[in-house]
């Protein structure tokens, strides 16, 4: 079944509907639909008309917080320039966490997502062809990463060996203490920007009774934090 038939069906029952989900990159209007088909636990040669009104049944629960990026996540990195100019850059950020949520809803992984990495390879591409005195944007961005990188394993190296003086380890020839965390399963449908959230108000909790076992004293720490499916 082609997704034009599935479409003119859910035009001629809600244009509310469609004109929402019109705003969405094709790749993943396509890929909601599948999904929502799924939930339905509809059969690949269901009624498109079946399919359709429980595409229009399930939008409404899509956090709003969400459909309200759809268009923004369907921006590619030449519109956003020239529609926002010089605040594009943040912009860009933006539409960059938005998809985040995007992914989490459709269940597919950053490496998946072709809207992404057409965003990252445009902006590339941008970068890379702007020059001054024989290197690009790009050149500078990648070198700064680079410094970045390297500041933070002299910053982790400097922590280990003052916590090691400092008799903050086990002993002398133990690196501290190792903690992994997961957020509860029920974190895992919201949005970045809650589960973030979440995450900072756990670890500055961690940090707080941290400091009250210690009396004041010393403590040395660095973290890692993982976005699955981001």
């Amino acid at each position: 079944m082609s997704y034009e038939k599935l479409e003119q069906h859910i035009h001629e029952n809600s244009v509310d509907t469609y004109d929402t989900l019109n705003a969405l990159h094709p790749f993943y209007r396509y890929k909601l639909y599948q999904k929502i088909k799924e939930n339905s636990r509809l059969s690949d040669d269901c009624d498109a008309c079946e399919w359709a009104l429980n595409v229009i049944r399930m939008l409404p629960r899509l956090k709003k917080s969400v459909v309200d990026t759809f268009e923004l996540v369907s921006f590619s990195h030449e519109e956003i320039r020239e529609l926002y100019g010089i605040t594009g850059q943040k912009l860009s950020a933006k539409a960059n966490k938005a998809r985040i949520n995007i992914r989490k809803i459709l269940d597919i992984s950053k490496d998946d997502d072709e809207v992404q990495q057409q965003f990252n390879d445009d902006k590339a591409s941008r970068y890379k062809s702007i020059k001054y005195d024989g290197f690009s944007v790009q050149d500078s961005i990648n070198r700064k990463k680079k410094n970045n990188k390297a500041r933070d394993w002299a910053i982790s190296e400097c922590l280990e060996a003052s916590a090691r003086l400092a008799g903050l380890t086990p002993s002398p020839y133990d690196s501290g203490y190792f903690i992994s965390l997961t957020l509860p399963g029920i974190y895992h449908s919201m949005t970045f920007e809650k589960t973030n959230d979440e995450i900072n108000r756990r670890l500055n909790g961690i940090k707080r009774d941290a400091e009250r076992a210690d009396r004041g004293g010393p403590h040395f720490s660095d973290r890692a934090i993982s976005y699955h499916l981001a």
